[in-house]
């Protein structure tokens, strides 16, 4: 809504009439009355006696809706005698559109209903609510007969609003010395009568404030209160902090730096971000902003001052307030105020909202006061074991606004200023004692490993943003309890980590070693090791291999000597080191690391522990990699059977096996069986991990190679455009990941023919493995041989050729030679060959394919047919028929 400055009536209609271009004399005359009456009303000595004169003017005037309202509302202390509203009309009043129009809406409705005349707008301290009601006052003043505000904090406030309003409607018992015959008298007119507001403004105690509402409601009510459960019967309207437009729209007017007649638009952007930090820090609240935008005005410092000073010296400026403002105390001690009166009505209430203000903001989860109740002290012990208890609280939060529950989630919200400012009120040994026990509480319910909590993804990311706060108290008190504090960021960071958020995982690596290093020493190494293993995991996915294998050896050390070779704990650093040398295509040694561990587990933990899933599936990959799918296949179901008992079938862990059992189906040819294990994998990550997780790209990318390779171009291109984009998004264009689906769509375009869009991506497939993996890796002579193919069919082959004969020289080193890949490049080869009619040299390579694919994928898989076919055409061509009847004969 557009705001504006106060005017008076007779300065009103002195612009209306300027503008209008009448005198004061042709005015009159239009009117039927003498010109010294427009000019005493200009002057302010006289004012219109009725509305119906006002509408009058307002015609002749020809004044829209909103300049007529204007005007009725500056003549309201004449036309409207029945008008008690102790306040003036805030001039710099911004938004809750909808919020009035529903109020309005609502008193409109026919029916002898109670909810049809009466709303309660409820809402914490300074959130606008008796504002909101001055304004639906002004605003809609002329649809009443009489409008009247009601002080709601006291049974003597009452009894006096009551006397007032006998006043304004002039009863013969206003001059009654008995008060309760005075009240009397007023409930028996608005009994009578229609067409009346009342306002009962800051309702605290529900029970006072019955006894003097009208029995046969023939008018309207409005209340106003921060108690969520009001108690009568009455349509209740939430009132939310401020959003970001109005926010910076109430504040820039506040503090006069945006004339009333502009928007926000016309601001630099610089100083509307400034403008939003500012809402952001203030979370929406109006009295705060007003504060804000009264400090900037009375001080003339800018908003970026303001902003830096508040990071500064947030409670001194929250406590600022002039003495004369409608609302005259300020943030801190409206807040002050009400916790006082918390704990004198519940006290288990405060000392909940004490852990709260340690937490983040929103949507913190109610299991964390029972589940954390043996942390947390006797107060929420009591709180666990007794519901009634629970509750009783959780309704005084409400009562007093100072929480939002979410029934549906489980979880409660607290304004960010009513963190601040009860944070502000304890001791600094007070706020220690509760931020360590709170972090204390966290470290113990922070989830510590997927492989063995069934939940975890989902409480993980519930409680991260408040794990996250309480790391950062824990940074202001450096001495607290250390070994909790580590714990929690090892922990933090190793599902920051899964998340693929890999910035925000390694500072918290880092910390825990720098304070591992300064106040735990030698007394806690487990945690180090912890560290460390996590670093190398991260530097393993950001294919930092020389890096990962110190930070995997140092792990490793610290546990061996620490807990002996054949502890879990070292099996999991053998895990971990197993799988980066399969990265690196270092197979035997991978091999040797994975039964390793996977002794351990049996030995210690039992052959039905999840840990061991974990290095079955990285051996399973291992033999996948190499051919050996019969044996891959046995450890895969095993691992499997494992996940699915402990986890479930619809766990993320169990979708990552789906994933790699289906891509061994898939390089044998079994499609279907491929195609239904990444579609259940693809919905499982999908669903517990959002549809830009990094893991969604994994089943995304194989479907569409899948699908690529029976010739279902249309389908497999937006597949790798969407896991292009996701970790591209997430993992930055030039991971290695990313050079895997641009080889995949350089492939389809290829196959398509379109040479020229495929060209440029086999480039910059290579360039990324080459750097990111190093010249001998055999990912990068799968991508040689791509571009090699590629030159093929564009005809060049003098380019072609080096690079076959650059990636056969790192096959030969890098991997095993029965490899379906191999045999993929000896395919396009030989089919080098084919195109320049060297067929005696294409048939052997052709041949050597074809007995890697028979060997590995079987004598009907497609590969294998389409190999034989070209074999037999080239013997015959080739006047070699002995030998393509023997092949056809095999066939």
């Amino acid at each position: 809504m557009a705001t504006f400055l106060p005017m008076s009536f007779g300065e009103a209609l002195k612009a209306a009439r300027k503008r209008k271009r009448l005198t004061q004399k042709q005015l009159a005359q239009l009117l039927g009355m003498h010109y010294n009456t427009i000019s005493a009303w200009e002057l302010g000595t006289y004012l219109p006696e009725t509305r119906g004169l006002v509408l009058e003017l307002a015609r002749h005037l020809e004044l829209d809706e909103q300049g007529t309202r204007h005007l009725l509302e500056a003549s309201l202390t004449a036309v409207s005698p029945r008008w008690n509203i102790p306040y003036q009309r805030n001039p710099f009043f911004t938004g809750r559109e909808i919020l009035l129009e529903q109020l309005h809406a609502a008193f409109q409705r026919e029916g002898d209903d109670p909810l049809k005349h009466s709303c309660a707008l409820i809402g914490l301290g300074g959130v606008g609510k008796t504002q909101t009601a001055i304004e639906y006052a002004y605003r809609y003043a002329n649809e009443y007969s009489v409008i009247s505000w009601v002080s709601a904090q006291t049974h003597e406030s009452l009894v006096s609003s009551f006397v007032v309003l006998a006043e304004l409607l002039n009863l013969p018992e206003r001059r009654e010395q008995d008060q309760n015959r005075i009240v009397a008298a007023t409930f028996q007119w608005l009994n009578n009568h229609d067409q009346w507001l009342l306002i009962f403004d800051n309702v605290e105690n529900i029970a006072l404030v019955k006894r003097f509402i009208p029995t046969t409601m023939r008018g309207s009510l409005l209340f106003t209160s921060r108690r969520q459960a009001l108690g009568v019967t009455a349509q209740v309207l939430y009132l939310e902090p401020m959003d970001s437009e109005e926010g910076i729209q109430f504040l820039l007017r506040r503090a006069r730096l945006l004339d009333t007649s502009k928007t926000q638009e016309s601001l630099p952007e610089e100083e509307k971000a400034i403008a939003q930090d500012i809402i952001s820090a203030m979370g929406g609240l109006p009295l705060a902003l007003d504060q804000a935008g009264s400090y900037i005005e009375a001080t003339h410092c800018t908003l970026s001052d303001y902003f830096y000073l508040h990071q500064a010296s947030q409670l001194d400026l929250l406590d600022e307030r002039e003495t004369h403002d409608d609302h005259p105390m300020s943030v801190v001690r409206t807040f002050t105020l009400i916790f006082k009166q918390l704990e004198q009505h519940n006290a288990q209430a405060a000392e909940m909202l004490t852990v709260c203000a340690f937490l983040a903001p929103e949507a913190i989860p109610e299991s964390f006061f029972s589940a954390g109740a043996p942390y947390l002290g006797p107060t929420f012990e009591k709180l666990a074991s007794e519901p009634i208890v629970f509750h009783s609280a959780i309704r005084a939060l409400l009562m007093f606004s100072l929480l939002q529950r979410n029934n549906e989630t489980h979880t409660v919200t607290i304004h960010r200023l009513v963190q601040a400012v009860l944070k502000g009120t304890l001791s600094k040994v007070t706020q220690r004692i509760w931020a360590t026990r709170v972090v204390h509480t966290m470290s113990k319910l922070f989830p510590s490993s997927e492989l063995t909590e069934a939940d975890y993804w989902q409480n993980c990311e519930r409680l991260l943003p408040h794990a996250l706060v309480c790391i950062e108290f824990s940074e202001q008190w450096s001495d607290n309890d250390a070994l909790s504090v580590t714990s929690l960021m090892n922990h933090v960071a190793a599902y920051l980590l899964e998340r693929a958020r890999y910035s925000e995982a390694e500072p918290l690596f880092q910390k825990v070693l720098r304070i591992g290093e300064q106040v735990l020493g030698s007394e806690h190494p487990h945690i180090m090791a912890e560290a460390f293993h996590g670093l190398a995991g991260l530097s393993a996915r950001q294919s930092k291999y020389e890096q990962a294998e110190q930070l995997f050896q140092r792990a490793l050390r610290i546990r061996e000597h620490l807990l002996g070779a054949d502890h879990p704990l070292v099996a999991s650093s053998l895990n971990g080191l197993a799988l980066l040398y399969y990265r690196q295509s270092k197979y035997e040694q991978a091999e040797q690391l994975f039964q390793r561990a996977i002794r351990i587990h049996e030995q210690f933990l039992g052959a039905e522990h999840p840990l061991i899933a974990n290095s079955l599936n990285g051996l399973a990959v291992l033999y996948g990699d190499q051919g050996r799918y019969e044996l891959s296949e046995l450890l895969y179901l095993r691992a499997l059977h494992i996940r699915e008992k402990l986890l479930g079938a619809e766990h993320p862990q169990v979708a990552t096996l789906l994933n790699n059992i289906a891509m061994d189906y898939y390089e044998q040819g079994k499609y279907e069986q491929a195609e239904s294990l990444f579609q259940r994998a693809l919905h499982i990550w999908q669903r517990e991990l959002g549809s830009e997780h990094p893991r969604v790209a994994y089943p995304l990318l194989n479907l569409a190679n899948l699908y690529r390779d029976q010739g279902k171009y249309e389908q497999a291109e937006p597949l790798f455009q969407r896991a292009l984009h996701i970790w591209e998004q997430g993992m930055g264009s030039e991971h290695f990941l990313v050079a895997d689906v641009l080889h995949g769509l350089s492939v389809l375009y290829r196959e398509q023919g379109k040479l020229q869009l495929a060209e440029p991506l086999a480039l910059r497939t290579l360039k990324i493995r080459q750097e990111v993996l190093g010249m001998q890796h055999l990912y990068v002579a799968v991508a040689l041989t791509n571009l090699a193919a590629l030159y093929t069919e564009q005809e060049k082959y003098q380019q072609a050729g080096p690079l076959f004969l650059q990636a056969a020289q790192i096959r030969e080193q890098a991997s095993s030679q029965q490899h379906p890949e191999n045999a993929d490049a000896l395919y396009e080869q030989a089919y080098f060959y084919q195109r320049q009619q060297q067929l005696t040299r294409a048939l052997p390579l052709y041949q050597q394919a074809l007995s890697i694919y028979v060997q590995v994928l079987g004598s009907q898989h497609p590969k294998t047919k389409k190999t034989r076919h070209i074999c037999i055409q080239l013997l015959h061509e080739l006047k070699l028929t002995e030998e393509a009847i023997a092949l056809e004969a095999q066939a």
